[in-house]
Formats: structure tokens, C-alpha cells, sequence
């Protein structure tokens, strides 16, 4: 799985494309797309960081400890044909087809708003506030 992951590696960050109540406060979303074994895993991680118990029995959050402690929290995407909107999300459950579909908790973030069609311009006929430098991107594998 591709992650991003805090310093010290108690949180990661995945993203996931999401269906259409993605980033709706009062709707519940899912993944667009069936997830796997390492998503399994993360999910019951995730379960075990908000459902432990200490010594006296209360329910409590453990310490993050190593990697297999880590909080995994995925990032929902959905472009409509007027906005992308978008949240950050804890996932604590997978359906039978193991599409993600339950949330311990749901940033909603706000959307991205389209409110104006952008058309590309006749190259041709650039004014002087047009004038655009080229820029050269230079690949190559690392060693």
C-alpha cells in the first residue's frame, strides 16, 4: 500500500477514491473500489487502537508503540461534474466485497468548487502578460 506516515509513525495517510457521499456530513460514503488483505489489517489495528481495555477494565486508547500501532486514516476522494469533494476518514469496517463502508471518525473537508470553465487559449496569439518561460523537467532513475 502506498502511505504517507508522521515522524513518528503512529499516523499514516492513504487515499482511496470514494462514491458519491464522500465529504456529505450526513451521509455515510464508501470506497469506490474493493480493498485488499493489507487494508484487513490495517482496519483491525485500527479497531484495536479505539476499542482497548486497561488493567481496571475502561476503555481506553493505548500508547503507539511501532507501525503495527499505526492510526490509518484514508483520504476520500470524489469529483462530481461541479466540485471534488473530499475528507479525511478512519475506516473501522469492511463490507463482504471488502469495500470500505465504516468511519470511527470523518473529517469533512471543504470541497473544491468548479465555478468557472477553463478553456485553453490559441497559443498563437499570446499577449505580453501571456508570455510564458520554458520550463525543462529532467527524469531519471535513482541508482
Amino acid at each position: 500500500l502506498e502511505l504517507a506516515c508522521n515522524p513518528d509513525d503512529s499516523i499514516a495517510i492513504l487515499v482511496s477514491a470514494g462514491d458519491p457521499f464522500t465529504g456529505v456530513d450526513d451521509k455515510n460514503p464508501k470506497s469506490k473500489n474493493r480493498k485488499g488483505r493489507s487494508t484487513k489489517k490495517l482496519i483491525a489495528v485500527n479497531q484495536g487502537l479505539l476499542c482497548a481495555e486497561d488493567d481496571l477494565g475502561f476503555m481506553t486508547k493505548p500508547p503507539i508503540l511501532d507501525s503495527s500501532r499505526r492510526a490509518s486514516w484514508y483520504l476520500l476522494v470524489y469529483p462530481s461534474d461541479k466540485e471534488i469533494r473530499y475528507e479525511l476518514a478512519l475506516p473501522n469496517k469492511l463490507d463482504p466485497q471488502r469495500v470500505l463502508c465504516g468511519w470511527a471518525e470523518r473529517i469533512i473537508l471543504d470541497p473544491i468548487k468548479f465555478d468557472e470553465v477553463v478553456t485553453p487559449k490559441n497559443s498563437d496569439k499570446k499577449s505580453e502578460s501571456e508570455e510564458v518561460a520554458d520550463v525543462e523537467i529532467t527524469v531519471s532513475r535513482k541508482a
